[in-house]
């Protein structure tokens, strides 16, 4: 892994800079018109390597060409390392009856009802099924990313450290990956007093990238990815995804050295046009029932934010984002 070279590095911030930006888009945004709420998920438990996640709920039918950042201060644009997420306020209560998400706490505007809670054996469904979503979405980036061998490095920190909740929602508690896991997280928690060496960060992906294939493998075995009935999945222009019992990846095309990348994130967007990926693992259909209806929802709320909300994210977890 000598060869991988880090984009994106953590940098330090203060926790107060976190809250800051926060409250300098609630300001900012509470006058467009049809926003109803902001809702707020998760913590803050590394800054510098933590992202914030805002949600904002807006009056049905209501057309927002804006996307809620753009008066952000280039002082705050590292703590938001994706947009902000929207959906109508009728597709809230469904959001959060098909979705796994953190806490959301309302910040600002209408305190929307508390969705229903889910029957035991469709909470068991759904927690299985995101896990999976989850893991192979982080296996795809994975995988793209050594290929290139140019990783976006406070990105990997965050996604890595969600795996041990996947694995948690899989009531899987040991396995391969969880030494390697509670190492990186032992990294992340010290990470400004005791930055790791470039050397040491190799090392734990090489190490890393042995034992993950492995145990997905072993997942999705059992618990195999359920998407709706299709022969080949288009997750982006230059990469796909297919039903096959093995978890693997198939790359055709140019790969410059990496000493490149030093156009950042620009240095992807480059590659991808030389460059196709073909994944494959186990993955089922169901032709009813709660995830059946958990797609059919999720591609409605999608369309209509194609529509109306065009700027924003839609609030669909990991790999569907790319799939629907």
């Amino acid at each position: 892994m000598k060869s991988i070279r880090f984009i994106d590095r953590p940098k330090r911030v203060t926790r107060a800079s976190y809250e800051d930006a926060v409250n300098h888009v609630v300001d900012s945004s509470r006058t467009i018109p049809g926003l109803l709420s902001i809702y707020r998920f998760g913590n803050i438990n590394t800054p510098g390597i933590s992202d914030i996640d805002l949600l904002f709920v807006f009056e049905g039918d209501r057309y927002c060409p804006l996307n809620g950042l753009e008066s952000l201060p280039d002082t705050f644009s590292s703590l938001f390392t994706h947009g902000i997420m929207a959906m109508k306020e009728e597709h809230f209560e469904d959001n959060f009856r098909f979705t796994v998400w953190s806490k959301a706490d309302c910040i600002w505007g209408k305190q929307l009802p508390n969705p229903q809670p889910r029957s035991e054996d469709d909470t068991l469904k759904l927690n299985r099924q995101t896990a999976v979503e989850f893991l192979m979405a982080n296996y795809i980036d994975f995988s793209v990313q050594s290929t290139y061998r140019v990783v976006k490095l406070r990105s990997l920190l965050q996604h890595m450290k969600g795996i041990a909740y996947d694995m948690e929602l899989l009531g899987i508690n040991e396995s391969p990956i969880h030494p390697q896991i509670e190492l990186l997280r032992s990294m992340i928690a010290e990470w400004f007093e005791k930055t790791p060496q470039d050397a040491e960060v190799r090392k734990w992906i090489s190490s890393f990238s042995e034992v993950f294939p492995r145990s997905l493998q072993q997942i999705l075995q059992e618990h195999p990815l359920i998407l709706p009935e299709s022969s080949r999945y288009t997750i982006a222009s230059n990469m796909t995804l297919a039903s096959e019992e093995r978890v693997k990846f198939m790359h055709s095309g140019w790969v410059p050295s990496p000493l490149f990348s030093f156009a950042g994130r620009n240095y992807f967007k480059l590659l991808h046009r030389f460059n196709r990926f073909k994944f494959t693992c186990p993955i089922r259909h169901e032709a009813e029932g709660f995830l059946t209806e958990r797609f059919r929802f999720l591609q409605r709320m999608k369309a209509y934010n194609r529509e109306h909300l065009p700027n924003f994210m839609t609030m669909t977890p990991s790999i569907n984002a790319k799939l629907i």
